[in-house]
């Protein structure tokens, strides 16, 4: 039988919502970097794209490992009932 996993409380009083259209991820020795961030055009002449980094986020591996398994959870999840709509 699986450990029933703890409560968790958040604590919410700092926390900002940001709406985030560039995301990227690399791993190191000590676990993985998780890159957050949105299209920024400050001057519209300028090549490429340009990502303000809005939050950059290190992670243990084994959080990394959880927080794989929960987003491959919710996507399949989200896509499922996508296709019920349908």
């Amino acid at each position: 039988m699986a450990a029933q996993e703890p409560e968790i409380t958040w604590e919410t009083l700092e926390a900002r919502l940001h709406a985030c259209d560039v995301a990227n991820a690399h791993a190191g020795v000590d676990g993985v970097t998780l890159n957050f961030g949105a299209t920024w055009r400050p001057d519209e002449s300028q090549a490429g794209v340009a990502v303000r980094m809005l939050q950059q986020i290190a992670l243990r591996p084994q959080t990394a490992k959880n927080l794989r398994d929960l987003l491959a959870r919710l996507i399949a999840d989200a896509e499922a009932a996508s296709q019920r709509r349908r």
